[in-house]
């Protein structure tokens, strides 16, 4: 954004939110387990345009993550990729960018990974031979690993739990 100055005009760089140096999200070896939880109101003019909720990485790359975004289909998406390679893709079918709050979840533990939750109803398929990534220790709020796919809405009420939520509906608002 601009910044006034007398001389000549200056640039700041964007807003990035970024948390690094925690332990394991995913957890490790057959304690990989956990859950994801956050409200997103997306404007209509949004529709068929993605931008990324939360990216949870090991920091260097992108092939060790686990994702949760608007995809341009106007779904909600959560996609697992570990050792280079795509793991899992659980998508919801309800279209979010209707102007109106969405409260939106998952979960995951070793070799499963979850429905996607939207205002309490649970959507997509389930994946029970998915592989979850070691050392996730780094999450950015609102785009990927490489600030790219900025999500243009709100998103609020982000939380991220370190165990398996057998009722994640009850945590998605029903």
């Amino acid at each position: 954004s601009y910044i006034r100055t007398e001389a000549a005009a200056v640039t700041r760089l964007a807003d990035q939110l970024r948390f690094e140096g925690l332990a394991n999200l995913g957890g490790t070896g057959s304690e990989q387990q956990g859950a994801l939880v956050c409200d997103v109101l997306l404007p209509e003019y949004l529709a068929g345009i993605g931008g990324f909720f939360v990216d949870i990485t090991d920091g260097g790359s992108t092939g060790d993550r686990m994702y949760f975004h608007h995809h341009t289909n106007d779904a909600v998406r959560f996609v697992v990729n570990a050792g280079g390679g795509e793991q899992a893709v659980i998508s919801s079918t309800t279209h979010i960018a209707d102007n109106i709050k969405h409260t939106i979840a998952t979960r995951w533990k070793t070799n499963n990974i979850g429905s996607i939750v939207v205002d309490g109803t649970e959507e997509g398929s389930t994946d029970t031979s998915c592989t979850i990534p070691d050392e996730l220790d780094r999450i950015d709020v609102g785009s990927t690993l490489a600030f790219t796919y900025i999500l243009n809405g709100g998103l609020r009420n982000l939380r991220i739990y370190r165990r398996y939520q057998h009722s994640v509906k009850r945590l998605a608002g029903s």
